[in-house]
């Protein structure tokens, strides 16, 4: 009932599907149907900010090479407390090899997500830290506006509230972080770090060799 209300304004366009393709592919779709040069992720359940997308367009216009923006977050709990914020760093390609702190909300250059390739459907549950990733390959134009725009709901099948929730998270986020490194040419290993991280270790241990200098008379 609420969407088909906020379906009679004429820039909110419904999709309803037959039957529910999982995460990735319901984005997909979405994404194959948008016409704005930019797509803003929001989970159904969550709240944005009333000024999100103004801090978002004014944040773009400022800087017109962006490909892609991200703003800091907290969480809201089954009451609607505000709680746990998360004060993120600017684009961090080292940092987001190890988890994904990049989260909501997050906007995206429309041609460059249809470009890399979508979401996929064999990382739903990660398929926004796979589809990052991939991202991460094709631009370094990321921003962050740092100001809270988005509240990520705590509800009980959400991994706002326990970070392992879908039970295969922590060991499908080691396979998109292993394939990334592939794509880019890297030899770390990874292992699974828990709490929805991984861990890389290298392959390589390089020689240290510690010289003495002293000076004589």
């Amino acid at each position: 009932m609420i969407l088909q209300q906020a379906a009679t304004d004429s820039r909110v366009r419904l999709q309803p599907r037959e039957k529910n393709g999982g995460i990735a592919v319901d984005t997909n779709a979405a994404l194959a149907a948008a016409r704005g040069e930019f797509m803003v992720l929001l989970d159904h359940d969550d709240v944005l900010r009333p000024h999100a997308l103004a801090e978002f367009a004014q944040a773009l216009v400022a800087n017109p090479q962006w490909d892609a923006v991200y703003s800091d977050e907290d969480k809201i709990t089954a009451d609607g407390r505000r709680v746990l914020p998360f004060l993120k760093p600017d684009f961090s390609p080292e940092f987001l090899l190890g988890v994904m702190y990049i989260g909501h909300v997050l906007a995206v250059r429309t041609t460059l997500a249809r470009r890399v390739g979508g979401f996929d459907a064999a990382y739903d549950g990660i398929q926004d830290y796979e589809f990052f990733l991939r991202l991460s390959e094709q631009t370094r134009q990321i921003g962050h506006v740092a100001r809270i725009l988005y509240h990520w709901r705590q509800s009980p099948g959400s991994s706002a509230l326990h970070g392992n929730v879908k039970g295969d998270m922590d060991e499908k986020q080691g396979q998109a972080v292993r394939a990334h490194l592939q794509r880019v040419g890297r030899s770390e290993r990874v292992a699974p770090g828990g709490g929805h991280r991984a861990r890389l270790q290298a392959t390589v241990i390089p020689t240290v060799e510690i010289i003495s200098v002293t000076d004589e008379e």
